[in-house]
Formats: C-alpha cells, structure tokens, sequence
C-alpha cells in the first residue's frame, strides 16, 4: 500500500510539473513580448504594429487590419538572387511590392489600441498559436508550416552560457517551400540555413530552418 501511495504521489508530482511548464506561455509570454517591444521598438503599420529586424529585412507584424492576425514580412530580394521562383511558392505566401507574407489569419476582432495589449489578445485567444522552445528559452508564435517568430523569454543576457544564447528575437522559416521554388538555401543573403533543436511529442530533435537571429542589448 505504501508503494502505491508513493507512486501516486510521483505520478502527481509528475503532472505539476507538467502544467507548470504548460503555464510559463499563459504566465510569461506577454510579459517577455513587452520587453522585446520596449528593446526594439515598434512600427504601427496598418491598423496594427511590426517590430523589424536591425537589417530591415523582416519584420513580424501583428493586430493586422484591426483583428488579431499576425504575420511575416520578408524582403524577397535575396531569395531572388538565391534562384527563387515566386509563381512556385505556396498559396498563404503572398508577393507584393518587393516582399513576400506569409499570413496565418486569426478571425476574432481585436479592440487593443497598444501594441503590447494586441498581442495579449492573441495570446488569450490563440494560445495555441504560442509556444515555448526550452532549448533556447524562447517563446514562438508559430505561422503555419513551420515558420515561426521567436523571441527570449529574458532579453537580458548575463552570461555566456546563458539558454537564450545572446538571441533576442529569431526569424525562422521553413526552408522546403523556398528549395522547391528554386532556391540554393546556402546563398540566401542576410538568412542562415542550419539544424535546431525542437520538441515534438515532447523528445527533441533536429530540424533545418532559414534563420535570421538577432540582438538588441
């Protein structure tokens, strides 16, 4: 009897600990997102709000148009010299005026008049469109085949063994669509092709992504 009670005790134990990193998204994200806005700035754009990368390359916009939608915005011109063939991307990536987005639409209207109150709503109404990458201690809002926006849970960095690894916002796309319309991944200007470690199912494993990592403080 007293093994049985020591098992369920560790099966509980087991399951808090579960939830409470189930919590750090509900508990820490919105509140990581406001230091990266107040650290890098944000642009209004549309009715919503978009924080760029240094380079001007990228940019993550969200609360679109007045409602909770959030996308990427990629200069498409080094995918171009790289052999991109536009006609061949996906249908959710749009091309226009030099860019390319890739667009997940979320379809509750947003009131937020704040950046930082806007992606709150998305968080609150999408929560699974937000995830959390132990590995890097960063969290995700993910766009749809495994393109991603990543920022630090800490944006201050205090040493060099420190999870964030002196990444305070990340791009990160999936590279197949871009190989499949002609593009030489190795020679994307501005972009890193490399592995990253990522969950599923709760084992990490490797998997290649486009990337354009970047540091505010």
């Amino acid at each position: 009897m007293r093994s049985i009670k020591l098992l369920a005790a560790v099966a509980a134990l087991a399951m808090l600990a579960a939830c409470s990193s189930l919590d750090v998204v509900a508990n820490q994200a919105g509140k990581s997102f406001d230091a990266l806005i107040e650290a890098a700035g944000s642009e209004k754009r549309d009715a919503g709000w978009a924080i760029k990368s240094p380079d001007g390359q990228a940019s993550f916009i969200w609360a679109k148009s007045g409602s909770d939608d959030a996308l990427l915005e990629i200069d498409i011109q080094p995918f171009l010299d790289a052999g991109l063939d536009p006609s061949l991307l996906p249908s959710n990536y749009t091309v226009s005026g030099g860019v390319f987005t890739i667009e997940i639409p979320k379809s509750d209207a947003s009131s937020a008049d704040a950046p930082e109150k806007a992606f709150k709503n998305i968080i609150l109404n999408h929560r699974t469109s937000i995830g959390y990458h132990p590995d890097m201690d960063h969290f995700n809002i993910e766009l749809g085949g495994g393109n991603l926006f990543e920022w630090a849970k800490d944006m201050l960095v205090l040493t060099d063994t420190d999870t964030n690894q002196e990444k305070d916002a990340v791009f990160a796309l999936n590279p197949e669509p871009f190989k499949n319309a002609g593009v030489n991944l190795e020679a994307v200007d501005g972009w890193a092709h490399a592995e990253v470690p990522v969950h599923v199912d709760g084992v990490s494993t490797l998997v290649w992504k486009l990337l354009k990592p970047f540091n505010l403080l």
